[in-house]
């Protein structure tokens, strides 16, 4: 997607009638920075979100994907090995590391 972003000018036109030009020339590498930046936040939100509204819910597996950090490769894992939701893979590494 960044990609294409950088190859090919984009208007956007919102409900209100106003627009926007993206020229390809403004997809430069610390606008795509600052935007992961925003995206990784609501990633956190959501993930929050998820886990206190409904903590068993399988669904947050699916957001390894969108992760940035260690914990994506560990849910990754943790799907190949069968393990049902988060939460079982958060007491599995607790109880690892007091081993």
């Amino acid at each position: 997607m960044i990609d294409k972003l950088r190859q090919t000018d984009i208007v956007f036109v919102f409900c209100d009638g106003t627009s926007k030009h993206l020229h390809s020339s403004d997809v430069t590498e610390e606008l795509i920075a600052e935007c992961l930046g925003i995206m990784g936040h609501w990633v956190d939100l959501l993930e929050s979100a998820i886990r206190t509204e409904c903590p068993t819910w399988e669904m947050l597996q699916a957001f390894q994907c969108l992760s940035l950090s260690e914990k994506g490769k560990e849910v990754e894992k943790a799907d190949a090995e069968g393990i049902r939701c988060v939460e079982e893979l958060d007491d599995a590494i607790a109880q690892s590391k007091q081993n």
